[in-house]
């Protein structure tokens, strides 16, 4: 009789186990989008300067909400990181702040089928990994306060909401 009821709480921990791994399974739920590696355009040859890797960066179609709202869905005290995407031109930029200092990314190579996806107003959780160069893009920078890189994706997902 010991034993039926320690098999039966047992089996009830796995069933318990199995659902609460399931529903922190969904939580995260992505898919993997292929690209290609393509640097940006440029006249010479740019010099690498990091990679980069950031998870659950907020994604933001550039049609439905305006940068300064971008700005603000995704303030955290200081600081704010966001990906302005415009799917009419396939033109996605990194913004990332913390206090007085930003950096702007431009990313070269965003995968063409964004143009399909359902983008809504507060926006849509990425991963990515990308190569960060130096940019070939005319950025002025006043007093090392704003920085400027052209990235390449080396990795991306979309999670589904």
């Amino acid at each position: 009789m010991k034993a039926q009821v320690i098999r039966t709480g047992t089996l009830f921990m796995l069933l318990l186990m199995l659902i609460i791994a399931a529903t922190c399974e969904r939580e995260d739920e992505y898919e993997i989008i292929i690209l290609e590696y393509v640097k940006c355009p440029c006249d010479s040859e740019m010099s690498f300067i990091k990679s980069v890797t950031l998870e659950k960066v907020t994604l933001f179609d550039t049609t439905k909400t305006a940068f300064s709202e971008m700005q603000e869905l995704t303030r955290d005290g200081d600081r704010s990181t966001f990906i302005s995407y415009n799917p009419k031109s396939n033109n996605a930029v990194l913004y990332s702040y913390k206090g007085i200092y930003g950096g702007i990314g431009y990313i070269c190579n965003f995968p063409e089928v964004a143009e399909d996806w359902e983008i809504p107003y507060g926006g849509l959780h990425i991963s990515f990994s990308s190569d960060a160069y130096e940019t070939c893009r005319s950025g002025i920078s006043v007093g090392g306060l704003v920085t400027f890189s052209d990235n390449v994706l080396t990795s991306l997902k979309i999670y589904e909401k």
